[in-house]
């Protein structure tokens, strides 16, 4: 996971001095490679998810946007990270403080 391989930088830098400079070297640059594959999938992922149309508005906690007609007009299908089905809609221009159940 991306947050995994951040941590584990982090702790490779933080331990990092002068004197254990080559002892550090070969991990920590494992540990940026890492952390750059990993951003680069979420890139993918997000680039794929706009393409079917969707808004990604957060990634942590993930919350997502989709768009549908409500009658006449345009509105967001909204979904957050631990709702098990998109149960919520929200006018474009009221975003999630807009929220409403679909019922």
């Amino acid at each position: 996971m991306a947050t995994e391989a951040a941590v584990r930088l982090e702790d490779i830098e933080r331990r990092r001095t002068k004197g254990n400079l080559m002892e550090v070297a070969r991990p920590l640059r494992q540990a940026r490679e890492d952390l750059g594959e990993h951003a680069e999938r979420m890139r993918q992922v997000i680039r794929a998810l706009h393409d079917l149309g969707v808004e990604v508005k957060h990634l942590d906690p993930a919350l997502l946007d989709f768009p549908a007609l409500r009658g006449e007009r345009v509105v967001y299908l909204c979904w957050q990270e631990g709702e098990m089905t998109v149960s919520h809609w929200h006018e474009v221009e009221d975003g999630f403080a807009g929220r409403q159940p679909l019922s």
